[in-house]
């Protein structure tokens, strides 16, 4: 074989085979599925740190409203950002969060948000429906114990309780009046709500969720600052 009949040989090449639309079609489905994937994430995380307006803006009670007044709205509001807001680290069950604090006024606002799946497995566990009530689950505010005490203290009275919804999630607005924060030694350390259903034992289950920690660990705060449209609204 010469020479010419070898390099002929290297030009030999297979035509590139063209595209389907079954392949096309295939590519194009991949492509939406991950798109939709990723939306489905997005929008997941995006709920999951959503919470409305209503319960994250102060919520101005009769007492926090007389004293809006005397101070001519300098109420020296505090907001802090505790890391472990929640009932239990695996289980999640109640989250808390947009806590704010008038020392003055003698009030504690704060978020309380779950999953509504959270209703079939109280179902689960306690044979109790409470077919998306809301309204059955009782808060009480409780401190650090005192000196002769070994249980943490009730403290305070719940002045509201609102409630919305978003999708899977439900949302408790709380605001907790008549308490004393203290001062040096008698200083509130740290606060917590208990959460029990109404008509429900639940034995040494109840739900207990920090909202407000002042101690040597951990006593960073910030100032709330009103918006315009946080005003009371007489």
């Amino acid at each position: 074989m010469s020479d010419f009949e070898r390099y002929g040989d290297y030009n030999e090449y297979d035509e590139p085979k063209k595209s389907t639309g079954v392949g096309l079609l295939l590519k194009l489905i991949i492509i939406l599925a991950c798109i939709s994937v990723a939306f489905v994430i997005g929008f997941r995380i995006f709920l999951f740190n959503y919470y409305p307006k209503s319960v994250k803006r102060l919520y101005f009670t009769e007492e926090l409203t007389a004293y809006y007044n005397e101070t001519n709205g300098d109420i020296g509001a505090l907001t802090q950002d505790y890391p472990y807001m929640y009932d239990d680290p695996e289980d999640g069950n109640f989250f808390g969060g947009n806590v704010i604090v008038i020392k003055g006024a003698g009030e504690i606002q704060f978020s309380i948000r779950y999953n509504k799946s959270l209703f079939d497995d109280l179902e689960k566990k306690y044979g109790v429906s409470l077919d998306g009530d809301s309204e059955r689950f009782v808060f009480t505010l409780e401190r650090n114990p005192g000196e002769d005490v070994k249980d943490a203290i009730p403290i305070g009275e719940l002045k509201s309780n609102g409630i919305e919804k978003m999708v899977m999630y439900r949302y408790h607005k709380l605001v907790f009046g008549g308490i004393d924060f203290g001062e040096g030694d008698d200083e509130i350390k740290w606060l917590r709500v208990r959460i029990t259903i109404e008509g429900v034992d639940l034995g040494k289950n109840e739900y207990l969720v920090p909202v407000y920690q002042n101690h040597k660990e951990y006593n960073k705060f910030d100032d709330y600052k009103l918006s315009k449209g946080e005003v009371p609204s007489e």
